[in-house]
């Protein structure tokens, strides 16, 4: 059977691009195809509100199936795709099915790093995280006073830290680096974000090295660090960052850069009618060669790939946003955190609040802000603007709109 577009996985950007597409006046078949057994859901809260309890399943997804129904869009879950074959205009499943398509689109999505078996077996008490299958597998850990480690402090370790220690865990996150959230946040947000979780009884060991880890009967019961120091374990939680879902496309051609699927503006590969979108996907964006793993990249990139499969002109131009929750915290991000030289400060204590103002030279390149959702917005806003007295910002006398008002049009390029 030949489908007018078949899009190849089954989470936030392929839901998006199936509707979005539908919406913008296609009149062919749909298929996604799904390796997991659930229609399309969030993910981002699977380390916040679903682990802690919070949120139902039901709630988790981004649209009921009578949506979808309603959009005559089909799905085929718990499928693999073996291989694509673009001189066929197909793709095969693992049973060997093959389906004919159109248009396609990959939106398979990326994968927790492992540690190697040859350091760490297989363990049944040492999870990945990514969904939620993961998700229910930990839930049945969490236990009060059992012992959690995480390995790496990213955003989601330090997501799955707060919800443990609020359900009453011990929980110790290793970072091998020098300080947490190193990759993606400036040293004044790490120090902040580290102070509130050592507030709440976070063991936070930066600079950590793994010399054993101990297991016996399927588990892990110790862990021994470079330094001598022990730590118990009930389970563990590996958290060492992801890796693109690339390479079927890869296997039939499709060109690959910085360990991703190269997409132009348009999110089209080199091959025609084949498209890819969300965190498989790499792309131009100031001049370098960019992978964004957020659900404003899958919506967007979604929103584009639909436009160009009904030949509507588009072209993705991204403002970076991201965010996270931790204990108290609500974090907004803006902006892209690299190629700065400079960040301003600005923390006001008695409302426990604070934002954190990246430049390159006077212009803005990105904000963190911290339960303070109008320097988010203000940060939006400017982003990428010269800031003729930046300075002004660590002045808490000194309102944020007064510092970037009147500003100069000119974007810096």
């Amino acid at each position: 059977m030949e489908y007018g577009l078949i899009i190849i996985g089954a989470g936030q950007a392929a839901a998006q691009c199936a509707v979005k597409t539908r919406d913008k006046g296609f009149t062919g078949s749909i298929l996604v195809i799904g390796a997991e057994a659930y229609l399309p859901y969030q993910r981002p809260p699977l380390s916040k509100k679903y682990l802690s309890g919070e949120l139902a399943y039901e709630e988790l997804l981004i649209y009921p199936e009578s949506f979808y129904n309603g959009k005559n869009i089909q799905f085929q879950l718990n499928t693999q795709i073996s291989q694509i074959h673009p001189q066929d205009n197909a793709v095969e499943t693992s049973a060997g099915e093959k389906l004919h398509y159109q248009n396609l689109v990959i939106a398979t999505g990326s994968r927790p790093n492992q540690l190697p078996e040859s350091i760490l077996p297989k363990l049944d008490n040492v999870f990945s995280f990514r969904g939620i299958d993961d998700c229910h597998d930990i839930q049945n850990h969490f236990q009060p006073d059992q012992h959690l480690v995480i390995l790496g402090g990213g955003y989601i370790g330090l997501e799955l830290a707060a919800v443990a220690k609020n359900k009453g865990l011990h929980v110790t996150l290793l970072e091998k680096s020098p300080r947490i959230l190193q990759r993606v946040a400036c040293e004044e947000s790490s120090t902040y974000i580290r102070k509130v979780h050592q507030q709440h009884g976070v063991n936070i060991l930066e600079n950590a090295n793994v010399a054993t880890f101990m297991h016996d009967a399927g588990n892990l019961q110790k862990i021994v660090l470079d330094d001598q120091q022990e730590l118990p374990v009930d389970l563990m939680v590996v958290g060492i960052g992801v890796t693109a879902n690339y390479e079927q496309a890869e296997a039939c051609g499709i060109t690959i850069q910085n360990r991703a699927i190269y997409v132009d503006a348009q999110c089209r590969t080199n091959i025609q009618n084949i498209y890819a979108i969300g965190d498989c996907t790499c792309f131009e964006l100031g001049g370098q060669l960019t992978r964004l793993e957020s659900v404003q990249n899958a919506n967007e990139q979604a929103e584009i790939a639909a436009s160009a499969i009904n030949q509507q002109a588009c072209s993705y131009k991204p403002v970076p946003w991201f965010w996270s929750d931790q204990f108290n915290l609500k974090l907004q991000i803006s902006g892209f955190a690299r190629d700065y030289n400079r960040v301003y400060s600005r923390i006001d204590e008695a409302k426990a609040t604070a934002s954190f103002w990246y430049f390159y030279q006077n212009h803005l390149v990105a904000v963190d802000a911290i339960n303070d959702p109008r320097a988010f917005m203000l940060s939006k806003k400017y982003l990428g603007k010269s800031v003729v007295q930046a300075e002004r910002i660590e002045d808490l006398q000194c309102e944020l709109k007064e510092v970037f008002s009147p500003q100069p049009d000119k974007i810096a390029g």
